[in-house]
C-alpha cells in the first residue's frame, strides 16, 4: 500500500517511462523501415522535413483545444493522436498513399501533444528540484532504450511489421493510463495575457537550435547505424539498447548540478560533449565495431544535452506570463529549425553527400544554442548574487 497519494510528478514519469517505451520499440526504426521500404536517404530527410512543416501549420490547433478542454486532457488527446503514425509505418512500401497518411497523422498528433506534456510537466516540477527532475526523467527514458529497440527489433525481425509497429502503438495508448490521475494544470485562457508571447523569445530560439540539431545529427545518424548492422532490425535494436544501457545516469547527475548553481558549467560540459560526439559520429567510418563504440559513447556525452537545455527552458516557463504558451512558442520554434535542417540535410544528400556528412550541419547550430543558454544561466547567477547582498 502506497503511504501517500502519487505525486504528479511521478504521474508523469510513469507517463515518461510507457511513453518513451513504444518510442524505443516503434518511432525509433521509423527511418530505417523506411529506407528498407526503398525510399533513399534524402527523401526519407524531405518527408520528415514536410511533416514538421505541416506541424508548424497545424500548431495553431492546440491554442484552440487546450483552452477548450484543459492541458491535461489535451495531453491525453495528443497521445492517442500519436499512436496513428505507428499504426500507418508498416504500410508504407515507398512514395505513396500510406506514406502521406503517415507524414499527416505524425504532424497532427505531435502538435497536440508536445506542447501540452511540456506545459504539464513544467506546472508538476519543483522549482527548486527542477534541473534533478529533469535528469531523472532522462535517465527513466535512457533505462527504456536498454528495453525497447531490442523488443521491437525481435518483434519486426520475427513477428513482422504489423506486429511490431502495432504492439508500440498499444504501449503508446496505455501510456495515456497515468495521465488520468493528474492534478488539471492552471486553466489556459483564450486571450493571452501581457507580455505572453514577448517572454517566449528565449524558448522559441533554444527550441530551434535544438530542433535543427536533432534532426540534422541524430537522423543521419540513425541511417548509419541501420546500414553499419546490416540493415536488420533486430541488430538496429540490440545496437541501440547495448549504448543506452551505458549512458543510463549521466544526465541525472547533471542535472542535479544545476541544480546545485552549477548551470554556466553544465553548459560547457555540454557543449564540449556534443563537439566531441559529432566529430567522431562524423569521422568513424561505417565498420560495426567503430560505430556501436561511438553510439557508447553518444550515450555517455548524449545524457547531458536534455538537462542543460530544458532546466532553463522550463525554469523560464514556470517564470512566464503563460507557461503553455511559453511552450507552444517553443515548440513552433523546434518545428521550423527541424524542418529547416530536414531540408538542408535533404539537399545535401541529394548532391552525393554520404549521411555522415550530412550530419556534419549541426556543430553551427551547437555553438548558438550554447550560447543561448550560457546567457541564460549566467544571468540566474548574477541575479542570484544580487538577491543575496
Amino acid at each position: 500500500m502506497f503511504s501517500r497519494p502519487l505525486a504528479d510528478i511521478d504521474r508523469i514519469f510513469g507517463h515518461v517511462a510507457l511513453f518513451q517505451l513504444s518510442i524505443n520499440m516503434g518511432t525509433a526504426f521509423s527511418v530505417a523501415f523506411l529506407l528498407r521500404q526503398g525510399l533513399a536517404e534524402w527523401l526519407v530527410m524531405l518527408a520528415m522535413g514536410v511533416s514538421l512543416a505541416l506541424r508548424f501549420l497545424l500548431r495553431p490547433l492546440v491554442l484552440w483545444l487546450a483552452p477548450a478542454i484543459g492541458l491535461r486532457r489535451t495531453a491525453i488527446t495528443g497521445v492517442i493522436l500519436m499512436a496513428a503514425p505507428l499504426v500507418a509505418t508498416p504500410a508504407v512500401e515507398g512514395l505513396d498513399a500510406a506514406l502521406a497518411i503517415y507524414i499527416v497523422s505524425m504532424a497532427l498528433g505531435e502538435c497536440v501533444y508536445w506542447t501540452s506534456f511540456h506545459s504539464c510537466f513544467a506546472s508538476a516540477a519543483s522549482s527548486g528540484k527542477l534541473g534533478g527532475q529533469v535528469g531523472f526523467r532522462q535517465a527513466v527514458q535512457a533505462m527504456t532504450g536498454v528495453l525497447g529497440p531490442p523488443l521491437g527489433g525481435l518483434l519486426l525481425t520475427y513477428a513482422g511489421s504489423w506486429t511490431g509497429f502495432v504492439a508500440a502503438a498499444l504501449v503508446r495508448l496505455l501510456s495515456a493510463a497515468p495521465l488520468v490521475g493528474l492534478a488539471e494544470p492552471p486553466p489556459v485562457k483564450r486571450d493571452p495575457p501581457p507580455r505572453a508571447w514577448s517572454a517566449a523569445r528565449f524558448g522559441a530560439l533554444v527550441f530551434l537550435s535544438d530542433g535543427w540539431v536533432f534532426c540534422s545529427a541524430a537522423l543521419p545518424w540513425s541511417m548509419v547505424i541501420f546500414t553499419s548492422t546490416g540493415e536488420r532490425f533486430d541488430a538496429y535494436g540490440t545496437a541501440l539498447a547495448a549504448a543506452a544501457l551505458v549512458g543510463a545516469f549521466a544526465g541525472y547527475r547533471l542535472g542535479k548540478g544545476i541544480d546545485r548553481g552549477k548551470g554556466v558549467r553544465a553548459v560547457a560540459v555540454n557543449l564540449g560533449a556534443s563537439l566531441v560526439l559529432l566529430i567522431a559520429q562524423g569521422f568513424c567510418g561505417t565498420s560495426p565495431a567503430m560505430v556501436v563504440g561511438v553510439m557508447i559513447l553518444g550515450s555517455v556525452l548524449g545524457g547531458f544535452s536534455v538537462p542543460a537545455l530544458l532546466t532553463a527552458v522550463y525554469a523560464q516557463a514556470r517564470e512566464a506570463p503563460c507557461t503553455f504558451r511559453f511552450q507552444f512558442a517553443a515548440e513552433g520554434g523546434w518545428d521550423i529549425g527541424g524542418a529547416l535542417a530536414c531540408f538542408a540535410c535533404a539537399a545535401v544528400l541529394r548532391a552525393g553527400a554520404t549521411p555522415q556528412t550530412a550530419l556534419l550541419l549541426a556543430a553551427p547550430m551547437l555553438l548558438a544554442q550554447a550560447w543561448l543558454l550560457h546567457g541564460d544561466y549566467a544571468a540566474r547567477v548574477r541575479n542570484g548574487a544580487q538577491a543575496a547582498h
